[in-house]
């Protein structure tokens, strides 16, 4: 593994407080590998088994539900640091029920879930009960977070919905100015909107003096507005 990708693991969430001579201890009893994937390359398809978790080194990926209908629904997109694999972890069938798309050349690091599940140590140090630990909450994190696309989903207009992204953005970055990392269309996957729709609505937020934008930077200009249409207590 080299230094750079070391690091990038070193610093992922689930290996919060551990310090480096018990990393290099989990690092020796899990077994990780590196796994390259390209641009547009398919790197777990629904259905499939769970096997391992994955924590991004290099690029960028993107978690799909595609419909019967052949819709995709765009559900996260994974950043360098990022984990794939709380969901399946927690399911009791154990099988991936998203398909995750390389969204540039990436790399990943793969770690073993039944190595992970199945500690041969008769006392287990304290680095693994810390891991087993940041695990578990990366997990209730990830419910967090569908629980919040859950919302997006139940909401019926455009407006609420465009609202409801930008209030959380500005709760996300605490400033009134914030960049966004996901494109139009996949701000647009994620909200269950056309793209057009999107930037219509935006258009109009800027015409109604709500807000400003120029490509991923968004200045809010009227908090209040926004959350009133967010919470869907405009009149």
């Amino acid at each position: 593994m080299q230094s750079k990708e070391y690091e990038m693991l070193r610093h992922s969430r689930l290996f919060k407080y551990i310090d480096e001579p018990q990393f290099k201890q989990i690092m020796h009893c899990m077994q990780p590998k590196l796994q390259k994937y390209e641009k547009g390359e398919t790197i777990i398809s629904d259905g499939d088994a769970f096997l391992y978790y994955y924590v991004l080194i290099h690029g960028s990926a993107s978690v799909y539900k595609f419909e019967y209908s052949g819709e995709r629904v765009l559900i996260k997109r994974v950043s360098p640091g990022g984990i794939i694999g709380m969901i399946p972890a927690s399911s009791p069938n154990e099988l991936w029920p998203f398909t995750i798309i390389a969204q540039e050349d990436c790399v990943a690091m793969l770690l073993n879930s039944a190595l992970i599940a199945s500690c041969k140590c008769s006392f287990p140090c304290k680095a693994y009960l810390v891991f087993i630990n940041n695990l578990i909450t990366a997990i209730m994190q990830e419910y967090t977070y569908l629980y919040q696309r859950i919302r997006y989903l139940a909401m019926k207009s455009v407006r609420q919905k465009v609202c409801a992204y930008l209030v959380e953005q500005w709760e996300r970055h605490d400033n009134m100015t914030f960049n966004i990392e996901l494109n139009r269309q996949d701000v647009a996957d994620l909200l269950s909107i056309p793209r057009s729709s999107l930037s219509r609505e935006l258009c109009r937020l800027r015409d109604d003096g709500l807000i400003s934008f120029y490509k991923y930077t968004f200045k809010i200009h009227n908090l209040f507005q926004l959350q009133k249409y967010a919470n869907n207590t405009e009149q």
